[in-house]
């Protein structure tokens, strides 16, 4: 059951999949039960799914399991993505406020298990995806494979990314908050 599977694995009772160095799904789930966000679509969420979950794999090897979990959980989300648009608009607010989390920030919260302003992670994520989807914008596909490879020789996340994109922290959080207010204001095609 859902429950069971939140407190048997220790995740929120949000998710549907775990990677800890195994792929694991909660069975509702797979065997085709509609998710409230996918009513008409459960094949959908099992696809999502399955891409969100094994591009952690991917991550986890490309980088020899270094990446922190924010990283982890951006490109897992970027994968989701493409096969079901992500509802961007939970970053609305906090780019307004300016209040979004950078790179030092994603960090730390990587190593906490919640926050108490971001119970059910779903800002954290959010937050992941949006930078992982600015890297991938800027750098392409090769760019975020090299950032991985760049964490599996040790590099730190900023210094990764930093490599990759060509630009300073500072920098970075510039033109990523730029770039999201583009994202996030255009309308929808």
């Amino acid at each position: 059951t859902p429950t069971n599977f939140a407190s048997g694995l220790h995740v929120p009772t949000a998710r549907a999949g775990l990677f800890d160095d195994k792929v694991r799904l909660l069975v509702p789930t797979v065997v085709g039960a509609a998710a409230p966000d996918h009513p008409e679509e459960p094949a959908l969420l099992v696809r999502e799914l399955l891409w969100h979950e094994l591009a952690h794999v991917l991550v986890h090897q490309l980088s020899q399991g270094r990446a922190p979990r924010w990283v982890h959980e951006g490109i897992a989300l970027v994968a989701e993505d493409r096969i079901w648009p992500l509802n961007r608009e939970i970053l609305q607010v906090p780019l307004k406020r300016d209040e979004l989390p950078t790179i030092p920030q994603l960090e730390e919260a990587s190593v906490q298990a919640s926050h108490p302003l971001d119970p059910d992670g779903l800002l954290f994520d959010m937050a992941c995806w949006a930078h992982m989807k600015f890297l991938l914008e800027r750098a392409g596909w090769a760019g975020l494979r090299q950032c991985l490879v760049e964490l599996a020789q040790g590099a730190s996340a900023a210094t990764a990314l930093e490599r990759v994109a060509q630009l300073s922290e500072d920098a970075w959080d510039r033109h990523w908050r730029r770039w999201l207010r583009g994202l996030i204001e255009a309308p929808a095609s």
